[in-house]
């Protein structure tokens, strides 16, 4: 495992580690069960959203519906999935920053009272000309850092599948209460799961 001041004073280094990142990426989003299964779940899921959007339903409407529903929710699981998802967004970040040249560890200024949040991306050119200034530590940005606004400028995902991915992490951080709640799937979310799964495939041709 590379140091990470070596990631970043070392161009390939650096290649190899954005290379990995959205290997790792892929990976990660195909162990979710609704990533095996989209193109089904989204069939289904374009089916339950007419079939819910004709407004007062029959009894045995209403009972089509819920088995619609519980048929989707069979290609779903919401703890396993929403985790590998998350995962998964965060190796991409973590490349596509890396191959935008900015730093993706958390780090500190040396000899600095300030608790920096690292709310702001550093460009690895900043870092070079003051390297002795910062401090890295050795975990890098969370899933929070990088669906900060500072940093979803520079992905190439939409504003929709960003939000999707914010909902997502909220959940992921609820493991622990694993109830109805916390568990959701529709069509809308499908469409950003499926985004986001597209453009990690895009970007690991080159």
């Amino acid at each position: 495992m590379f140091e990470p001041s070596e990631i970043y004073q070392n161009t390939l280094r650096r290649k190899q580690t954005y290379k990995i990142l959205m290997d790792s990426a892929s990976r990660m989003l195909n162990k979710a069960k609704i990533v095996a299964n989209i193109e089904a779940a989204m069939v289904l899921a374009k089916i339950l959203k007419r079939h819910n959007e004709k407004g007062i339903k029959s009894e045995e409407e209403s009972k089509d519906s819920l088995d619609l529903f519980m048929l989707l929710m069979t290609f779903y699981e919401e703890i396993t999935d929403e985790a590998a998802i998350v995962s998964a967004f965060e190796n991409y970040a973590k490349s596509i920053l890396l191959r935008k040249q900015y730093v993706i560890h958390k780090f500190s200024f040396r000899g600095s009272r300030a608790n920096n949040k690292n709310k702001i991306p550093l460009h690895i050119r900043t870092y070079i000309k003051s390297r002795d200034n910062y401090i890295f530590q050795p975990t890098t940005l969370s899933a929070k850092n990088l669906l900060d606004i500072n940093y979803v400028k520079h992905y190439s995902i939409s504003d929709f599948c960003i939000e999707h991915l914010k909902k997502f992490n909220e959940t992921r951080n609820l493991l622990h209460m694993n109830t109805k709640i916390t568990s959701r799937i529709g069509l809308s979310e499908l469409e950003a799961i499926n985004e986001l799964k597209f453009t990690i495939e895009s970007y690991r041709k080159y």
